[in-house]
């Protein structure tokens, strides 16, 4: 999550947009804005967060800075960039940031750096301390916070432990930090948090290589954009937490039961694969239609859908597909079956009183698996 508050000073619009291409880029679900409001109302508005990012935040309010003690004090993780709390809500300047003590720093040049050796295996700060950093704030001292990196004794990354939770202040400006550094620490940051990816590409994504999640009832759509990198072949596997039954949506086709998806990219341009992912595999698609009607008369399609032992879970799209007897699609009497969890699931169709007599084919198609099934109703002349 990302929060919004109060008035930033900095470069927040580069800070926003390098964590939303993070966030795209490692398909981490969930995310999204708090805004200086919804922190105002208190801790229970971020009761299902677990790491927020302050990109830039430099003015902020005494509410807003109780709602975040009790966030990081209660199990969250809040990370910084940049120094925050300087000013309050109105821009004034502020002696002791309403922050500090929280993040574990003190703006007191005197004050002694509490040091501590880095840990590379949780942080990952290396290479995003490498060169000269710029935009460090040069009156801060680590106090019972622990500083994990320095340039010239002027912490640059200050770590600090608050009841249940942590707390980070990067006191660099991050749009000066190597970028691939800077993704890198942030994944390591969100996975530590207790937050994973659903997704990961393997071998290591390319820099447009995105992925996308829809829960639809018992239903994961996965979405994956495989960017197009000239000389090399841009597909893999694709790795899932635990293994779901894998259906192709744009081949229609079952791949099987199974933890890894393997893709095949194009050379010259970007792709996309879609997948749908169930706990349970479709068992049947069964179509029931009268056999036969006359023109003019109203064609009444019941489908029954069974995944598992469920009949019609809820968050399903069944398409519906008519052909007249000589083999044409009549497109305007395509319908769509929204499934809601009901026994039938049904829709109309009214025939034309022209319309040709003889077989017509009826086909329905689960469209997330491409499980299909068919029937024919004969339309007789009307008399």
């Amino acid at each position: 999550m990302i929060a919004e508050l109060g008035q930033n000073i900095g470069n927040p619009i580069l800070a926003d947009s390098r964590l939303i291409q993070i966030f795209r880029k490692f398909s981490l679900p969930g995310w999204r804005y708090v805004t200086r409001r919804q922190l105002e109302k208190g801790v229970s508005e971020l009761s299902r967060v677990r790491i927020l990012f302050l990109p830039a935040s430099t003015c902020i309010s005494a509410a807003e800075a109780a709602t975040l003690t009790d966030f990081v004090r209660n199990g969250g993780t809040l990370v910084s960039l940049g120094i925050p709390g300087k000013r309050n809500e109105y821009g004034r300047q502020m002696d002791v940031g309403l922050l500090d003590s929280l993040m574990g720093f003190s703006r007191n040049k005197n004050v002694p750096n509490n040091k501590k050796s880095m840990n590379p295996s949780w942080h990952k700060i290396d290479a995003l301390t490498q060169g000269v950093p710029e935009g460090v704030d040069h009156t801060i001292s680590a106090t019972d916070g622990e500083s994990l990196a320095f340039m010239d004794n002027i912490p640059l990354i200050i770590s600090k432990t608050s009841g249940k939770g942590k707390t980070l202040c990067i006191n660099m400006d991050i749009s000066h930090c190597n970028t691939d550094a800077f993704s890198s620490f942030v994944e390591n940051l969100i996975e530590n948090s207790g937050v994973h990816p659903f997704a990961k590409f393997s071998p290591g994504s390319g820099p447009g290589d995105r992925f996308g999640i829809l829960e639809s009832g018992s239903l994961i759509l996965l979405g994956a954009i495989q960017d197009h990198r000239p000389g090399k072949w841009n597909g893999g596997y694709i790795h899932i937490p635990g293994k779901y039954h894998v259906y192709d949506v744009l081949q229609q086709k079952y791949i099987g039961f199974t933890d890894r998806i393997e893709t095949k990219g194009l050379p010259d341009r970007q792709s996309a694969c879609l997948f749908a992912l169930q706990e349970s595999p479709v068992k049947s698609l069964e179509l029931d239609i009268p056999n036969t009607l006359a023109q003019g008369d109203n064609l009444n399609i019941k489908c029954r859908l069974a995944i598992g032992n469920i009949i019609n879970p809820a968050g399903r799209v069944i398409a519906i597909h008519v052909k007249s007897p000589d083999g044409t699609v009549q497109q305007h009497y395509r319908r769509m079956i929204y499934t809601h969890g009901t026994a039938d699931e049904q829709v109309h169709i009214r025939f034309a009183l022209n319309d040709m007599p003889g077989k017509w084919l009826i086909t329905a198609i689960d469209v997330a698996s491409g499980i299909s099934t068919q029937k024919t109703v004969y339309l007789a002349t009307k008399e």
